[in-house]
Protein backbone atom coordinates (compact mmCIF):
# COMPACT_ATOMS: atom_id res chain seq x y z
CA UNK A 1 0.00 0.00 0.00
CA UNK A 2 2.83 2.38 0.89
CA UNK A 3 4.55 1.62 -2.43
CA UNK A 4 1.31 2.34 -4.28
CA UNK A 5 0.91 5.68 -2.51
CA UNK A 6 4.53 6.55 -3.31
CA UNK A 7 4.00 5.78 -7.00
CA UNK A 8 0.83 7.90 -7.10
CA UNK A 9 2.64 10.77 -5.33
CA UNK A 10 5.52 10.64 -7.85
CA UNK A 11 3.09 10.63 -10.79
CA UNK A 12 1.31 13.68 -9.38
CA UNK A 13 4.61 15.52 -8.92
CA UNK A 14 5.74 14.67 -12.45
CA UNK A 15 2.43 15.72 -13.98
CA UNK A 16 2.48 18.98 -12.05
CA UNK A 17 6.02 19.74 -13.24
CA UNK A 18 5.24 19.03 -16.90
CA UNK A 19 1.85 20.77 -16.97
CA UNK A 20 2.48 23.81 -14.77
CA UNK A 21 -0.67 25.89 -14.52
CA UNK A 22 -0.32 29.33 -16.19
CA UNK A 23 -0.64 32.27 -13.82
CA UNK A 24 -1.91 35.75 -14.78
CA UNK A 25 0.39 38.75 -14.38
CA UNK A 26 -0.29 42.29 -15.61
CA UNK A 27 -1.98 41.26 -18.85
CA UNK A 28 0.18 38.17 -19.48
CA UNK A 29 0.22 34.53 -18.47
CA UNK A 30 3.38 32.83 -17.28
CA UNK A 31 4.76 29.59 -15.93
CA UNK A 32 7.91 29.18 -13.81
CA UNK A 33 11.10 28.52 -15.74
CA UNK A 34 12.08 24.84 -15.63
CA UNK A 35 15.70 24.26 -16.62
CA UNK A 36 15.13 20.50 -16.75
CA UNK A 37 12.54 20.73 -19.52
CA UNK A 38 13.06 24.14 -21.12
CA UNK A 39 16.16 24.23 -23.28
CA UNK A 40 15.71 27.54 -25.04
CA UNK A 41 18.46 28.96 -27.24
CA UNK A 42 18.37 32.09 -25.05
CA UNK A 43 18.64 31.52 -21.30
CA UNK A 44 17.04 33.78 -18.65
CA UNK A 45 20.54 34.78 -17.51
CA UNK A 46 21.50 35.85 -21.04
CA UNK A 47 18.24 37.77 -21.42
CA UNK A 48 18.84 39.57 -18.13
CA UNK A 49 22.38 40.50 -19.15
CA UNK A 50 21.04 42.01 -22.36
CA UNK A 51 18.47 44.03 -20.43
CA UNK A 52 21.04 45.28 -17.88
CA UNK A 53 23.25 46.61 -20.70
CA UNK A 54 20.27 48.25 -22.38
CA UNK A 55 18.81 49.83 -19.21
CA UNK A 56 22.25 51.30 -18.54
CA UNK A 57 21.36 52.29 -14.96
CA UNK A 58 23.00 50.52 -11.98
CA UNK A 59 20.22 51.68 -9.64
CA UNK A 60 17.66 49.59 -11.55
CA UNK A 61 17.45 45.94 -10.53
CA UNK A 62 15.49 43.16 -12.22
CA UNK A 63 13.33 40.31 -10.93
CA UNK A 64 12.73 37.31 -13.20
CA UNK A 65 9.07 36.27 -13.26
CA UNK A 66 8.93 33.35 -15.71
CA UNK A 67 8.12 32.27 -19.27
CA UNK A 68 5.10 34.19 -20.49
CA UNK A 69 2.81 35.16 -23.35
CA UNK A 70 -0.55 36.83 -23.84
CA UNK A 71 -2.00 33.47 -24.91
CA UNK A 72 -2.79 31.14 -22.03
CA UNK A 73 -3.17 28.10 -24.29
CA UNK A 74 0.46 28.41 -25.46
CA UNK A 75 1.54 27.49 -21.93
CA UNK A 76 -0.99 24.80 -21.09
CA UNK A 77 -0.34 21.05 -21.18
CA UNK A 78 3.06 21.30 -22.84
CA UNK A 79 5.30 18.27 -23.01
CA UNK A 80 7.98 19.99 -25.12
CA UNK A 81 9.27 23.50 -25.77
CA UNK A 82 10.87 25.06 -28.85
CA UNK A 83 14.43 26.36 -29.04
CA UNK A 84 13.22 29.77 -30.24
CA UNK A 85 9.79 31.28 -30.83
CA UNK A 86 10.33 33.79 -33.65
CA UNK A 87 6.88 35.36 -33.56
CA UNK A 88 6.46 39.09 -33.18
CA UNK A 89 5.87 41.26 -31.19
CA UNK A 90 7.28 40.15 -27.81
CA UNK A 91 4.60 38.53 -25.68
CA UNK A 92 2.78 37.06 -28.66
CA UNK A 93 5.31 34.25 -28.77
CA UNK A 94 7.03 32.66 -25.80
CA UNK A 95 8.94 35.35 -23.89
CA UNK A 96 10.75 35.96 -20.63
CA UNK A 97 8.99 38.31 -18.20
CA UNK A 98 11.06 40.59 -15.97
CA UNK A 99 10.04 43.39 -13.62
CA UNK A 100 12.34 46.09 -12.27
CA UNK A 101 12.35 47.69 -8.82
CA UNK A 102 10.32 50.61 -10.20
CA UNK A 103 7.48 48.34 -11.27
CA UNK A 104 8.24 48.50 -15.00
CA UNK A 105 7.73 45.33 -17.04
CA UNK A 106 10.12 43.88 -19.66
CA UNK A 107 8.94 41.24 -22.15
CA UNK A 108 11.94 39.62 -23.84
CA UNK A 109 11.28 37.48 -26.92
CA UNK A 110 13.08 34.13 -26.85
CA UNK A 111 15.00 34.63 -30.09
CA UNK A 112 18.70 35.05 -31.05
CA UNK A 113 18.43 38.80 -31.68
CA UNK A 114 17.62 41.53 -29.18
CA UNK A 115 13.85 41.99 -29.22
CA UNK A 116 11.83 43.14 -26.25
CA UNK A 117 9.19 45.53 -25.01
CA UNK A 118 9.31 47.88 -22.02
CA UNK A 119 5.96 48.67 -20.40
CA UNK A 120 4.83 51.04 -17.69
CA UNK A 121 1.58 49.19 -17.02
CA UNK A 122 0.23 51.86 -14.65
CA UNK A 123 0.75 54.65 -17.18
CA UNK A 124 -0.54 52.48 -20.01
CA UNK A 125 -3.80 51.93 -18.11
CA UNK A 126 -4.28 55.61 -17.22
CA UNK A 127 -7.18 56.80 -19.42
CA UNK A 128 -7.20 59.89 -21.61
CA UNK A 129 -9.63 61.24 -24.19
CA UNK A 130 -8.30 60.51 -27.69
CA UNK A 131 -10.95 62.88 -29.11
CA UNK A 132 -9.71 65.85 -27.09
CA UNK A 133 -6.06 66.58 -27.95
CA UNK A 134 -6.39 69.98 -26.29
CA UNK A 135 -5.75 68.23 -22.97
CA UNK A 136 -2.57 66.61 -24.27
CA UNK A 137 0.92 67.83 -23.60
CA UNK A 138 2.61 69.60 -26.53
CA UNK A 139 4.11 67.22 -29.09
CA UNK A 140 7.51 68.89 -28.66
CA UNK A 141 7.46 68.04 -24.94
CA UNK A 142 6.47 64.43 -25.60
CA UNK A 143 9.15 64.12 -28.26
CA UNK A 144 11.77 65.42 -25.82
CA UNK A 145 10.71 62.77 -23.28
CA UNK A 146 11.08 60.06 -25.93
CA UNK A 147 14.50 61.32 -27.00
CA UNK A 148 15.72 61.47 -23.42
CA UNK A 149 14.50 57.90 -22.84
CA UNK A 150 16.37 56.65 -25.93
CA UNK A 151 19.56 58.58 -25.17
CA UNK A 152 19.71 57.15 -21.64
CA UNK A 153 19.63 53.56 -22.93
CA UNK A 154 21.25 53.58 -26.37
CA UNK A 155 23.22 56.86 -26.44
CA UNK A 156 24.45 56.55 -30.03
CA UNK A 157 21.21 55.45 -31.64
CA UNK A 158 20.04 58.96 -32.57
CA UNK A 159 23.47 59.90 -33.87
CA UNK A 160 24.61 59.22 -37.41
CA UNK A 161 22.32 57.74 -40.04
CA UNK A 162 18.74 57.16 -38.94
CA UNK A 163 15.23 57.87 -40.13
CA UNK A 164 11.76 58.07 -38.65
CA UNK A 165 9.08 55.65 -39.79
CA UNK A 166 5.45 56.59 -40.26
CA UNK A 167 4.59 54.93 -36.92
CA UNK A 168 7.09 57.13 -35.05
CA UNK A 169 9.74 54.42 -34.79
CA UNK A 170 13.36 55.44 -35.33
CA UNK A 171 15.27 53.19 -37.76
CA UNK A 172 19.01 52.94 -38.13
CA UNK A 173 20.40 53.07 -41.66
CA UNK A 174 23.25 50.89 -42.87
CA UNK A 175 25.41 52.31 -45.65
CA UNK A 176 22.53 54.60 -46.56
CA UNK A 177 19.95 51.80 -46.82
CA UNK A 178 16.88 51.31 -44.67
CA UNK A 179 17.17 48.47 -42.15
CA UNK A 180 14.52 47.14 -39.74
CA UNK A 181 16.73 47.84 -36.73
CA UNK A 182 14.65 50.22 -34.68
CA UNK A 183 13.36 51.62 -31.40
CA UNK A 184 9.79 52.81 -30.93
CA UNK A 185 8.77 54.90 -27.91
CA UNK A 186 5.22 55.79 -26.90
CA UNK A 187 4.73 58.70 -24.47
CA UNK A 188 1.44 59.02 -22.58
CA UNK A 189 -0.31 62.14 -23.96
CA UNK A 190 -1.30 63.62 -20.58
CA UNK A 191 1.15 62.10 -18.09
CA UNK A 192 4.22 62.83 -20.17
CA UNK A 193 5.95 59.55 -19.25
CA UNK A 194 7.01 56.67 -21.47
CA UNK A 195 4.24 54.08 -21.37
CA UNK A 196 5.88 51.58 -23.73
CA UNK A 197 8.99 51.05 -25.82
CA UNK A 198 9.74 48.41 -28.47
CA UNK A 199 13.36 47.48 -29.16
CA UNK A 200 14.37 45.41 -32.22
CA UNK A 201 18.09 45.00 -32.81
CA UNK A 202 19.43 42.22 -35.06
CA UNK A 203 22.79 44.00 -35.10
CA UNK A 204 24.49 45.73 -37.98
CA UNK A 205 24.55 43.53 -41.11
CA UNK A 206 28.35 43.65 -41.31
CA UNK A 207 29.61 41.67 -44.28
CA UNK A 208 26.36 41.95 -46.26
CA UNK A 209 27.01 42.95 -49.86
CA UNK A 210 24.85 46.06 -50.27
CA UNK A 211 25.41 46.27 -54.03
CA UNK A 212 22.49 44.40 -55.62
CA UNK A 213 23.20 41.65 -58.12
CA UNK A 214 19.74 42.19 -59.62
CA UNK A 215 19.05 45.57 -61.14
CA UNK A 216 15.81 47.37 -60.41
CA UNK A 217 14.49 46.39 -63.85
CA UNK A 218 15.39 42.72 -63.36
CA UNK A 219 13.64 42.70 -59.98
CA UNK A 220 10.52 44.17 -61.59
CA UNK A 221 10.46 41.39 -64.21
CA UNK A 222 10.81 38.73 -61.51
CA UNK A 223 7.96 40.30 -59.53
CA UNK A 224 5.65 40.57 -62.55
CA UNK A 225 6.30 36.97 -63.59
CA UNK A 226 5.52 35.90 -60.02
CA UNK A 227 2.29 37.90 -59.95
CA UNK A 228 1.07 36.39 -63.24
CA UNK A 229 1.48 32.81 -62.08
CA UNK A 230 -0.24 33.29 -58.70
CA UNK A 231 -3.74 32.55 -59.98
CA UNK A 232 -5.58 31.87 -63.21
CA UNK A 233 -7.13 34.80 -65.05
CA UNK A 234 -4.54 37.51 -64.34
CA UNK A 235 -4.93 39.87 -67.30
CA UNK A 236 -2.73 42.71 -66.09
CA UNK A 237 -0.05 43.37 -63.50
CA UNK A 238 1.73 46.67 -62.94
CA UNK A 239 4.25 48.04 -60.49
CA UNK A 240 2.50 50.71 -58.44
CA UNK A 241 5.60 52.40 -57.02
CA UNK A 242 9.32 52.46 -57.85
CA UNK A 243 10.99 49.44 -56.17
CA UNK A 244 12.82 50.29 -52.95
CA UNK A 245 16.14 48.69 -51.94
CA UNK A 246 16.57 47.92 -48.26
CA UNK A 247 17.81 45.41 -45.69
CA UNK A 248 15.57 42.97 -43.87
CA UNK A 249 16.63 41.00 -40.77
CA UNK A 250 14.21 38.53 -39.23
CA UNK A 251 13.79 37.34 -35.64
CA UNK A 252 16.24 34.47 -36.18
CA UNK A 253 18.93 36.85 -37.39
CA UNK A 254 18.70 35.93 -41.09
CA UNK A 255 19.49 39.03 -43.15
CA UNK A 256 18.91 39.79 -46.83
CA UNK A 257 19.28 42.70 -49.22
CA UNK A 258 15.81 43.13 -50.70
CA UNK A 259 13.90 44.90 -53.43
CA UNK A 260 10.37 45.77 -52.23
CA UNK A 261 7.52 46.79 -54.48
CA UNK A 262 3.73 47.04 -54.61
CA UNK A 263 1.95 45.37 -57.51
CA UNK A 264 -1.57 46.10 -58.72
CA UNK A 265 -3.08 43.27 -60.74
CA UNK A 266 -6.42 42.62 -62.38
CA UNK A 267 -7.99 39.16 -62.48
CA UNK A 268 -10.80 38.32 -64.92
CA UNK A 269 -13.81 36.57 -63.42
CA UNK A 270 -14.34 34.69 -66.69
CA UNK A 271 -12.67 35.00 -70.12
CA UNK A 272 -14.08 37.99 -72.03
CA UNK A 273 -15.86 39.38 -68.95
CA UNK A 274 -15.33 43.04 -68.06
CA UNK A 275 -15.66 42.27 -64.36
CA UNK A 276 -12.21 42.37 -62.80
CA UNK A 277 -10.95 41.70 -59.31
CA UNK A 278 -8.34 44.32 -58.46
CA UNK A 279 -5.53 42.95 -56.27
CA UNK A 280 -2.82 44.79 -54.43
CA UNK A 281 0.26 42.79 -53.42
CA UNK A 282 3.49 43.61 -51.62
CA UNK A 283 6.44 41.56 -52.83
CA UNK A 284 10.02 41.44 -51.52
CA UNK A 285 12.76 39.98 -53.72
CA UNK A 286 16.27 39.00 -52.67
CA UNK A 287 18.50 41.46 -54.52
CA UNK A 288 21.22 38.82 -54.96
CA UNK A 289 19.43 35.52 -55.64
CA UNK A 290 16.13 36.70 -57.15
CA UNK A 291 14.17 34.60 -54.63
CA UNK A 292 10.74 35.96 -53.73
CA UNK A 293 11.12 36.04 -49.96
CA UNK A 294 8.57 38.48 -48.55
CA UNK A 295 4.97 38.43 -49.65
CA UNK A 296 1.84 40.11 -48.27
CA UNK A 297 -1.06 38.36 -49.92
CA UNK A 298 -3.79 40.60 -51.29
CA UNK A 299 -3.27 43.72 -49.21
CA UNK A 300 -6.53 44.84 -50.77
CA UNK A 301 -8.98 43.21 -53.15
CA UNK A 302 -12.11 44.62 -54.80
CA UNK A 303 -14.35 43.88 -57.78
CA UNK A 304 -14.55 46.54 -60.50
CA UNK A 305 -15.88 46.76 -64.07
CA UNK A 306 -13.20 47.91 -66.45
CA UNK A 307 -11.30 47.05 -69.58
CA UNK A 308 -7.68 46.62 -68.61
CA UNK A 309 -5.03 46.44 -71.27
CA UNK A 310 -2.37 43.78 -70.82
CA UNK A 311 1.26 44.90 -70.71
CA UNK A 312 3.19 44.63 -73.95
CA UNK A 313 5.64 42.15 -72.35
CA UNK A 314 3.22 39.80 -70.63
CA UNK A 315 5.11 36.71 -69.36
CA UNK A 316 4.37 33.40 -71.02
CA UNK A 317 1.94 30.99 -69.38
CA UNK A 318 3.67 29.37 -66.38
CA UNK A 319 4.42 25.64 -66.54
CA UNK A 320 3.71 25.26 -62.81
CA UNK A 321 1.26 27.36 -60.84
CA UNK A 322 2.09 27.90 -57.19
CA UNK A 323 1.32 30.48 -54.55
CA UNK A 324 2.94 31.44 -51.25
CA UNK A 325 1.03 30.70 -48.06
CA UNK A 326 1.40 32.06 -44.55
CA UNK A 327 3.31 30.07 -41.94
CA UNK A 328 2.04 29.87 -38.36
CA UNK A 329 4.37 28.62 -35.63
CA UNK A 330 2.97 27.69 -32.24
CA UNK A 331 -0.28 29.42 -33.18
CA UNK A 332 1.25 32.76 -34.29
CA UNK A 333 2.22 34.04 -37.72
CA UNK A 334 5.85 34.03 -38.88
CA UNK A 335 7.60 36.55 -41.06
CA UNK A 336 11.05 35.18 -41.79
CA UNK A 337 13.74 36.15 -44.28
CA UNK A 338 13.56 32.72 -45.84
CA UNK A 339 11.52 31.30 -48.71
CA UNK A 340 7.84 31.08 -47.77
CA UNK A 341 5.86 27.84 -47.89
CA UNK A 342 3.99 27.27 -51.15
CA UNK A 343 0.77 25.62 -52.14
CA UNK A 344 0.93 23.62 -55.38
CA UNK A 345 -2.46 22.19 -56.21
CA UNK A 346 -3.76 20.86 -52.90
CA UNK A 347 -0.32 20.20 -51.38
CA UNK A 348 1.68 22.46 -49.06
CA UNK A 349 5.40 22.57 -49.84
CA UNK A 350 8.34 23.84 -47.79
CA UNK A 351 11.79 24.83 -49.04
CA UNK A 352 14.32 22.21 -47.94
CA UNK A 353 16.33 24.94 -46.17
CA UNK A 354 13.62 25.12 -43.49
CA UNK A 355 15.26 22.05 -41.94
CA UNK A 356 18.11 24.33 -40.82
CA UNK A 357 15.87 26.75 -38.91
CA UNK A 358 16.33 26.42 -35.12
CA UNK A 359 12.67 26.10 -34.24
CA UNK A 360 12.37 22.97 -32.10
CA UNK A 361 16.02 22.01 -31.99
CA UNK A 362 19.45 23.18 -33.10
CA UNK A 363 19.94 20.27 -35.45
CA UNK A 364 23.10 19.21 -37.24
CA UNK A 365 22.00 19.59 -40.84
CA UNK A 366 23.73 19.38 -44.19
CA UNK A 367 21.99 19.31 -47.55
CA UNK A 368 23.59 18.25 -50.85
CA UNK A 369 21.96 18.48 -54.27
CA UNK A 370 23.20 17.16 -57.59
CA UNK A 371 21.42 16.19 -60.82
CA UNK A 372 18.01 16.07 -59.17
CA UNK A 373 19.16 13.93 -56.19
CA UNK A 374 18.92 15.36 -52.67
CA UNK A 375 20.88 14.08 -49.69
CA UNK A 376 19.81 15.36 -46.27
CA UNK A 377 21.88 14.60 -43.16
CA UNK A 378 19.78 15.45 -40.11
CA UNK A 379 21.18 14.74 -36.65
CA UNK A 380 23.20 11.78 -37.89
CA UNK A 381 20.46 10.28 -40.06
CA UNK A 382 20.78 10.33 -43.85
CA UNK A 383 17.69 10.83 -45.97
CA UNK A 384 17.58 10.53 -49.76
CA UNK A 385 15.05 12.01 -52.17
CA UNK A 386 14.85 12.95 -55.85
CA UNK A 387 13.08 15.75 -57.69
CA UNK A 388 9.97 14.36 -59.37
CA UNK A 389 9.76 11.38 -57.01
CA UNK A 390 7.55 10.98 -53.95
CA UNK A 391 9.88 8.52 -52.24
CA UNK A 392 11.82 9.50 -49.12
CA UNK A 393 14.42 6.93 -48.07
CA UNK A 394 16.60 6.17 -45.05
CA UNK A 395 18.79 3.11 -44.50
CA UNK A 396 17.39 1.52 -47.65
CA UNK A 397 13.78 1.80 -46.45
CA UNK A 398 11.53 4.09 -48.50
CA UNK A 399 8.46 6.00 -47.43
CA UNK A 400 5.96 7.21 -50.02
CA UNK A 401 4.95 10.86 -49.68
CA UNK A 402 1.60 12.13 -50.88
CA UNK A 403 3.26 14.35 -53.53
CA UNK A 404 6.61 14.48 -55.33
CA UNK A 405 9.63 16.61 -54.49
CA UNK A 406 9.70 19.69 -56.74
CA UNK A 407 12.26 22.10 -58.15
CA UNK A 408 10.59 25.52 -58.19
CA UNK A 409 12.55 28.42 -59.63
CA UNK A 410 15.82 26.62 -58.91
CA UNK A 411 14.97 25.73 -55.29
CA UNK A 412 14.14 22.26 -53.90
CA UNK A 413 10.76 22.04 -52.18
CA UNK A 414 9.57 19.10 -50.08
CA UNK A 415 5.96 18.25 -49.32
CA UNK A 416 5.39 19.62 -45.80
CA UNK A 417 4.81 16.11 -44.48
CA UNK A 418 8.49 15.34 -45.21
CA UNK A 419 9.47 17.66 -42.34
CA UNK A 420 7.24 15.60 -40.07
CA UNK A 421 9.17 12.48 -41.04
CA UNK A 422 12.66 14.01 -40.92
CA UNK A 423 12.40 16.52 -38.06
CA UNK A 424 9.37 15.39 -36.08
CA UNK A 425 7.45 18.63 -36.63
CA UNK A 426 3.69 18.52 -37.08
CA UNK A 427 2.51 20.13 -40.32
CA UNK A 428 -1.12 20.99 -41.03
CA UNK A 429 -2.21 23.14 -43.95
CA UNK A 430 -5.31 24.74 -45.39
CA UNK A 431 -5.60 26.79 -48.58
CA UNK A 432 -3.70 29.80 -47.25
CA UNK A 433 -1.80 28.74 -44.13
CA UNK A 434 0.74 26.16 -42.95
CA UNK A 435 0.52 25.45 -39.22
CA UNK A 436 3.70 24.21 -37.52
CA UNK A 437 3.71 22.63 -34.06
CA UNK A 438 5.07 19.67 -32.15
Amino acid sequence: MKNLLLIVFCVVLTTTAVFAKPRPYKGYYYVPYDDQRMHFGLTPQEAEQRLVRWINNPSVSLRFIGVGTIYRDKLENRTSWPVYDPTSPPGRGLSYLFEDNLGKLYIVAIVPIEMWEYRDVEADRTPYDPQDPSAWLPSEQRDAVARQFIAARVPNFLEGEHQRGWTGAVYRLYQGLGHNRYISVSVHPTLGVVESCKWYDPGEPIGLNTTPSLSREQAVQVALAYAYQLEAGVVNAEIRNPPVLGIFSDELGITRLMWWMIIDSAVAATPGNDLRTARRLIIGIDAHTGDVVDFDRFVSSSAVKSKVASPSKKPSKPKLRFEPIQAYFEGSSLRLATLPPLRVGKTAYVWVGWLKLPLYEKARVSIAYASGAIQIDYNGQRWLARVGSNLLSRDGISRRLSAPVLNIRGRVYLPAEALEVIAGMKMRADDYTLYISR
